[in-house]
């Protein structure tokens, strides 16, 4: 008993939905756990970045890269080898986030973050949910205005 009306308009059905479907994809993907503290570096001696950051060129993000104030497209890597022990049943990350009203390219990073990568979230789509789609690294992506996608790899 509330005075708050709980009823879903279909108008606002899909952001619900998008939401169930983020919280599902975070829960079943140890590689988003809060708990999991990232330092940008390698995890183990000469390995690779546990996160990293990258320009919509496909290159890492430098000093003048986080200076620069007109910059409205950022990808994050999250390595699943950060996990440790469970590594072996995850996946890397990569998220790509464009906040300008303009479309705009991005240079998926090379080879040595992944080679493949599988859309699993699509904020242009209804819910979310991607047309499926694989992009090898250097491949060069159009990104629709004020967009958010999220990758899986699918090797590494």
């Amino acid at each position: 008993i509330s005075w708050i009306d709980w009823q879903i308009e279909d108008d606002r059905a899909d952001i619900l939905q998008t939401t169930k479907n983020l919280m599902q994809l975070r829960k079943s993907n140890p590689v988003f756990d809060p708990k999991l503290y990232r330092f940008g570096g390698p995890t183990t001696s000469g390995g690779p970045k546990d996160l990293a950051w990258f320009t919509n060129l496909g290159t890492e993000f430098t000093d003048k890269d986080w200076a620069f104030s007109d910059c409205h497209t950022i990808g994050m890597f999250l390595n699943k080898s950060s996990l440790n022990g469970d590594a072996d049943s995850a996946n890397s990350f990569l998220l790509v986030f464009h906040s300008s009203g303009d479309v705009v390219e991005f240079t998926v990073p090379s080879a040595e973050w992944g080679k493949t990568w599988e859309l699993v979230f699509d904020s242009t789509r209804p819910a979310g949910e991607p047309i499926p789609q694989e992009v090898t690294a250097g491949e060069k992506l159009v990104l629709p205005s004020r967009s958010a996608l999220v990758f899986r790899t699918v090797e590494d």
